[in-house]
């Protein structure tokens, strides 16, 4: 009775291992278990098959899913800075709140032309004043009919983009390419305000394809000593662009829409501060007075 009492407590306490004839059973067991999956390779190599199979469609089937909320996520952080807009012009750009990373993420598929596309959203009417935008990559992207006054997008890589009736004045495009990107200003048969009024065109890149007409680029200016890098096509206009003015903040001092007394005619009815700054930088008349339409 007290040898079974012993065997008993000795197999049920997890501080005893077991006997040496149970160990050598249950190793028998293990190795017998794994003898038996071996003998059946051909099953496990179709089970290993099957499985990698489910977990791609699986994967594909859901890939959809988490772009959509990736995208969902994106946006909202797009409209945080639409919302995060001034009620006076301010004296630098934005921070610009991750934007530009979810601006290239939903525009990443634009220049792909032979794989199915997830992520090329349109911009088209995106209205985003005063924002960092330097060095963004938005090739192929569509950011027509827009507002992106007074950013900042020196640097940025545009080629092929759509900027059709999007107004850009006063932004720093310094740098920028803008090979085969359309700048258009007709819309519905109606000519808009141009969109490089007090623009800053120094070393921007301009090709062949690059849709712009060429007067347009005159509304823009340039710094000191510096030029644009385009095809010969632009050269007659290139050679009239004015020097940008040597002010601080060109957003505030030169594109600020307030009303001022022309210095010219003190007696005379106010007029805008953009008016004022074009006829003393001698703009041509057609550059108009810098009103976003």
């Amino acid at each position: 009775m007290l040898c079974e009492q012993e065997a008993t407590l000795s197999y049920f306490d997890p501080f005893h291992p077991p006997s040496p004839s149970r160990f050598e059973h249950f190793k028998d067991r293990v190795s017998g278990i794994f003898d038996y999956l071996i003998s059946r390779k051909e099953w496990l190599e179709r089970i290993g098959i099957l499985s990698v199979m489910l977990a791609v469609g699986q994967y594909i089937f859901t890939y959809g899913d988490r772009i959509a909320e990736r995208q969902v996520k994106d946006w909202d952080i797009i409209r945080q800075v639409q919302l995060a807009h001034v009620t006076k012009d301010g004296d630098a750009w934005r921070g610009n709140l991750g934007v530009i990373g979810a601006m290239q993420r939903l525009t990443q598929d634009c220049t792909n032309y032979l794989l199915p596309t997830y992520d090329c959203e349109s911009f088209a009417s995106l209205r985003i004043e005063e924002t960092e935008l330097g060095g963004i990559n938005l090739k192929g992207a569509v950011l027509a009919r827009g507002n992106l006054r007074c950013s900042n997008l020196s640097g940025a890589q545009l080629q092929g983009a759509d900027f059709t009736g999007t107004y850009l004045g006063g932004t720093s495009l310094k740098g920028a390419n803008l090979s085969g990107t359309k700048f258009q200003t007709k819309r519905f048969g109606k000519e808009h305000p141009n969109p490089f009024y007090f623009a800053n065109l120094s070393d921007v890149i301009l090709s062949d394809k690059t849709e712009v007409d060429p007067k347009w680029l005159k509304c823009g200016c340039v710094d000191a000593g510096k030029s644009l890098i385009a095809s010969p096509k632009y050269a007659t206009a290139i050679k009239e662009i004015r020097e940008c003015p040597n002010v601080a903040n060109i957003c505030g001092d030169v594109m600020g829409n307030s009303d001022m007394v022309d210095p010219d005619n003190q007696d005379g009815p106010v007029i805008k501060r953009p008016r004022y700054m074009a006829r003393i930088h001698q703009l041509p008349d057609y550059c108009g007075d810098g009103d976003a339409w």
